[in-house]
């Protein structure tokens, strides 16, 4: 057996754990595929039985009636990863992470380890669909701050999977992935999805999540089971209050208005929903992402002949790049002094971004 391991070694299949010789683990570029291929021929009973021996706990004392805990953090995060991949739901996972080690613990950053580290297409309909949402929310986040998903799916995938969790209203805990498809749409939809009611169908997206009270996404139902150990979602997530969530929608509404050039009817619609916001959170900068605050500007700078012909961004998303073209001098001079724009980066506050501008031409 060992003469085999290393010869897989060798070709770059396996690789031994330093710190416990004997165990073995399976390089990432071919991890999900070997994990559904165990997953589609062994038994999930059998197979958390052979992880309780590997890692020498009580499978029985991990059962949700039993006081018994997981001896190290990696023996939790192979069995939440399996019970994870078999269909287990927030609940059930919840109840695991109760059998964690004692002391502190990062669930969002074990959860990645368990699940956002291994998952591919071959895996991926195997999760729970609360799951799913949680899992396609964070990527569709981290698609509008660094232009990369962050796990083995690509922008389309995720895209399309998000999409159709959303389009039923049964999926459980999407609430969160409701906000951050709206938001990705704002950036991500070409002229040829933006028809008539393209602006209304944001609201349409938004309603469940704004009606109902937030019974919030993964990690908050996560918190609901394991009391203080969740931590909260990122920025992208929307107000606490429900007066909140709708000045939010309406201002993602104001923006799908914006991207068609309607600055007029997003004007109103996006400083309403500011004022609110303010109110509400008693300050005056930050209260919108940047994909809310895109559409807006790029109104404003079509009122000067001016156009967004390109944009991009680092992979930490800390800098973008984008070549404006204007029409004319005179419409670039406009712009940079028009009221409605220096009014509109002031209600922004930390949403505006900090610019560097350099003039360009074209070589002929």
């Amino acid at each position: 057996m060992r003469l085999a391991l290393g010869r897989l070694q060798k070709a770059g299949l396996a690789n031994e754990d330093e710190r416990r010789p004997g165990f073995w683990t399976l390089p990432l570029n071919v991890y999900p595929m070997l994990y559904a291929e165990l997953l589609a021929r062994a038994p999930q009973a059998g197979l958390q039985q052979a992880l309780a021996h590997a890692d020498a706990y009580d499978a029985a004392g991990i059962a949700r009636q039993a006081h018994g805990r997981f001896p190290t953090l990696a023996a939790a995060i192979a069995r939440v990863r399996l019970d994870a991949l078999c269909g287990a739901g927030p609940v059930d996972i919840a109840q695991l992470l109760d059998r964690l080690p004692p002391g502190l613990h990062d669930i969002p950053a074990l959860l990645d380890s368990a699940i956002a580290d291994c998952i591919a297409e071959p895996l991926f309909d195997r999760l729970h669909p609360a799951m799913q949402s949680d899992l396609l929310a964070g990527a569709l986040d981290r698609l509008g701050a660094t232009l990369q998903t962050g796990i083995g799916l690509d922008a389309g995938f995720v895209r399309e999977r998000a999409r159709r969790l959303v389009d039923d209203a049964a999926t459980p805990h999407a609430h969160g992935l409701r906000w951050s498809f709206a938001f990705d749409r704002l950036l991500a939809d070409g002229a040829e999805r933006r028809g008539p009611d393209w602006a209304a169908s944001f609201g349409a997206l938004l309603a469940p999540a704004i009606a109902v009270p937030a019974e919030g996404d993964l990690l908050d139902a996560m918190r609901a089971s394991h009391g203080m150990a969740a931590a909260p979602r990122p920025a992208t997530a929307a107000p606490p209050s429900e007066a909140g969530r709708h000045a939010l929608a309406q201002a993602i509404v104001a923006a799908a208005l914006a991207t068609p050039g309607r600055w007029s009817d997003a004007e109103p619609e996006f400083d309403a929903a500011l004022t609110v916001l303010r109110k509400l959170t008693g300050k005056r900068r930050g209260l919108v992402p940047p994909s809310v605050a895109l559409p807006n500007v790029l109104a404003l700078l079509a009122q000067h002949d001016g156009v967004l012909e390109r944009r991009m961004g680092t992979a930490d998303g800390a800098t973008e790049v984008q070549v404006i073209r204007f029409g004319s001098r005179t419409g670039y001079e406009s712009f940079l002094v028009d009221p409605a724009r220096l009014a509109l980066r002031e209600r922004l506050g930390a949403a505006a971004p900090t610019t560097r501008v350099l003039e360009m031409r074209d070589y002929a």
